[in-house]
């Protein structure tokens, strides 16, 4: 069976609304200092994303009965991340999205690494800065039939559940 990419670009990048720093995976240094924990390679995504109405929380739309009380759902889709530099994390709420260190993965696809329970920083315009996770990645229809059609048009879409605004 054939996928067809109608455009690699997310028709959705117009309308992005928020952004999301995540970081990968880090490792651990040599013996000789402990095995301190690093963090991994910090990235930009660029995101369509609403938070979710009490209507349709998460629980009732994925049976997902561990979420009860969560503040802050959240569902969007990635229109495109970038691996952040050093000298542009502490400004990535604000650095400019055509910056000339900034090298963008149109594919809307999440960077690779990005599991559930992935924890990370979501930058929202009518919240502000929610520490959230990643509960779930692929929607609702995950990553086969349906799922490879949105996929392919649309982004890879996502369910995040928020903390504290921070």
């Amino acid at each position: 069976m054939t996928t067809v990419i109608i455009d690699p670009v997310s028709p959705l990048l117009p309308f992005a609304n928020g952004r999301i720093l995540w970081y990968a995976p880090g490792g651990r240094t040599s013996g000789r200092d402990g095995l301190k924990i690093v963090d991994g390679q910090p990235y930009l995504i660029n995101v369509f994303v609403k938070r979710i109405g009490i209507e349709r929380r998460l629980e009732q739309a994925l049976d997902i009965p561990a979420l009860h009380g969560a503040k802050y759902p959240f569902e969007g889709y990635c229109v495109a991340f970038a691996a952040l530099p050093p000298s542009l994390v502490a400004d990535w709420k604000t650095v400019p999205l055509d910056d000339p260190l900034l090298t963008w993965d149109y594919s809307a696809l999440l960077p690779p690494g990005v599991e559930s329970d992935a924890q990370a920083l979501l930058e929202f315009p009518s919240a502000g800065e929610i520490t959230v996770r990643f509960i779930m990645k692929g929607g609702r229809y995950g990553f086969e039939g349906i799922g490879a059609i949105v996929r392919a048009n649309i982004g890879d879409q996502f369910y995040l559940k928020g903390g504290a605004i921070n």
